[in-house]
């Protein structure tokens, strides 16, 4: 996008379940489920290093292609600030979106996820399931 583009929208994604832990070894044992690069992480790690970080487990949707354009305004939009309580759209209804995912890869990438957490539990590290 250039400055004074609109921003379209064609996914949203939903939480399904959060998890909080202090333990910079999960960042490793985690990397084959998220979508950040290292040097991403390591930033967000290395910005409040004292702070413990979340684990997001997301399923992704389909938007309507057009249908939630963000209008290009940047004294509204522009900058690190939260857009949710100033978008000109509501927070779409997943329940009717096309997932990005089928039900069975969907199953699979969150069984093997869950696995993997309860594994890194059982060895000690300090992973607390968060509510959603």
């Amino acid at each position: 996008m250039k400055k004074g583009e609109p921003v379209p929208f064609s996914i949203v994604c939903r939480i399904t379940s959060a998890w909080q832990t202090s333990e910079k070894s999960v960042i490793k044992s985690l990397e084959k489920f998220h979508c950040l690069r290292e040097d991403e992480i390591i930033s967000r790690v290395n910005y409040k290093p004292n702070e413990p970080y979340s684990i997001l487990e997301v399923r992704a949707y389909v938007l309507p292609k057009g249908e939630f354009v963000l209008p290009a305004d940047a004294e509204k939009y522009g900058g690190c600030k939260s857009w949710i309580e100033k978008l000109p759209f509501g927070i779409p209804d997943t329940t009717t979106l096309p997932p990005v995912l089928d039900q069975r890869d969907w199953w699979i990438s969150q069984s093997d996820l869950k696995r993997k957490i309860e594994f890194l539990q059982a060895t000690g590290v300090d992973i607390k399931e968060l509510p959603i």
